[in-house]
């Protein structure tokens, strides 16, 4: 009897080691992915701030785009005012003269 207990009882202490061997290799593996959990986080954070960047960008770049065509436009706002006064002048120039040829001064 005494070594059927000496058996189960190495047996055990066996077992016991066994378990702490694979208790022990889990709390490595539950380290290595919480280390890994808190890069990620780490790199969705960088993400979020880059995406607020970009879109910073995008307001900036169509702010920009507006402004360019606006510039771009004002010229020929300006000639179609030059236009304007040209033909207006030649108008009235014609007008004046066909009322001075009529003798309607």
């Amino acid at each position: 009897m005494e070594k059927e207990f000496l058996e189960r009882l190495v047996a055990v202490e066996q077992r016991s080691k066994s378990n702490t061997k694979r208790l022990d290799d889990k709390d490595g593996k539950d380290a290595e992915q919480d280390n890994k959990i808190s890069a990620l986080s780490d790199v969705y954070i960088a993400l979020t701030k880059v995406e607020d960047k970009v879109a910073n960008i995008d307001e900036k770049v169509v702010t920009i785009s507006k402004d360019l065509k606006e510039i771009k436009d004002k010229p020929g706002k300006r000639m179609d005012s030059i236009w304007m006064i040209a033909a207006t002048a030649v108008i009235t120039g014609l007008i004046t003269y066909t009322f001075t040829v009529l003798g309607l001064r």
